[in-house]
């Protein structure tokens, strides 16, 4: 642990005793003049203090600062004379002892080339002997870890290559029995349609015959009724041009007999008057006239 060394004067109990001393000022309003007065006086007396504090802080660092830099000189100067030696001889020794790890793993070679071939991985010796024990079971884990996890997932691509294939020969199986039946079903559908397309000119040729028949019958109702009515018409003449014929005769015999009637009583049409009532006929005369 290191030493704690008191620098600063005032101590730390002292600069306590002040702050505890000074954090009691408050002000309480605008019109708490010595409230104000006080408050003042301390921010003088804390203002002072920091001054005194920081200046002979920033001295101390100063001093430390340059003797921190002389020891840091000497330290490297001391160094430069036995590192070099140091990192010569280091040297050396690594490079037996690399030397001798590299003649152990060659022992160790055709087995690690052997595990190498169990995972379908290939390596260089100069990479396999590159490797002390811990670095290889590392990478060989990894390759290990890598190699299975591929033929993982090759196996499951396999497996679903093989689903898929399996899937789309029984859909294409499905597919040729449903066309198999659908084949099935379109052919009984055009039987069908046939059927009803025989059905159909059947029936229009029954129709046909029906409509020509019935057109036939219906003709010849017309024409009869025609004739009928042809024959009705000719007897309604007759019967009108007797009937005018007859009238004819009637106002003829009528007329002779009304001329007959003036001529019995010697009509006179200065002086006689003729009114009709009803189917009478009257005669009136005048006899004489007197002119006063």
């Amino acid at each position: 642990m290191k030493k704690q060394v008191d620098i600063f004067k005032p101590g730390l109990a002292e600069l306590q005793k002040m702050a505890t001393r000074l954090k009691g000022v408050k002000i309480v309003d605008t019109k708490d003049v010595e409230g104000y007065k006080n408050a003042k006086e301390a921010k003088t007396e804390l203002a002072k203090m920091r001054i005194i504090i920081t200046k002979f802080g920033k001295e101390q660092r100063k001093e430390a600062r340059d003797y921190a830099s002389e020891v840091i000189r000497q330290e490297k100067e001391h160094l430069a004379l036995i590192v070099p030696v140091e990192d010569d001889i280091k040297k050396q020794i690594d490079a037996v002892d690399e030397e001798k790890r590299m003649e152990e793993r060659k022992v160790l070679l055709p087995s690690r080339k052997k595990m190498l071939e169990g995972i379908e991985t290939k390596m260089t010796d100069e990479e396999i002997l590159l490797m002390d024990e811990q670095c290889f079971s590392e990478h060989f884990s990894q390759l290990r870890n890598d190699y299975l996890f591929e033929k993982e997932r090759k196996l499951q691509e396999r497996e679903a290559q093989l689903k898929r294939e399996k899937e789309l020969e029984e859909a294409r199986k499905i597919a040729r029995e449903e066309e198999i039946e659908n084949a099935k079903i379109a052919r009984i559908e055009e039987k069908k349609r046939a059927d009803d397309e025989l059905k159909r000119v059947e029936q229009e040729k029954k129709d046909e015959i029906e409509r020509l028949k019935q057109e036939q019958i219906d003709k010849e109702a017309r024409e009869k009724r025609d004739a009928e009515e042809l024959i009705i018409r000719k007897e309604n003449e007759a019967k009108r041009f007797a009937e005018e014929e007859r009238v004819k005769k009637l106002e003829i015999e009528a007329d002779k007999k009304y001329q007959k009637f003036l001529a019995d009583n010697k009509y006179n049409e200065e002086t006689d008057l003729l009114n009709q009532f009803k189917d009478e006929i009257f005669m009136y005369r005048l006899v004489n006239k007197f002119k006063k």
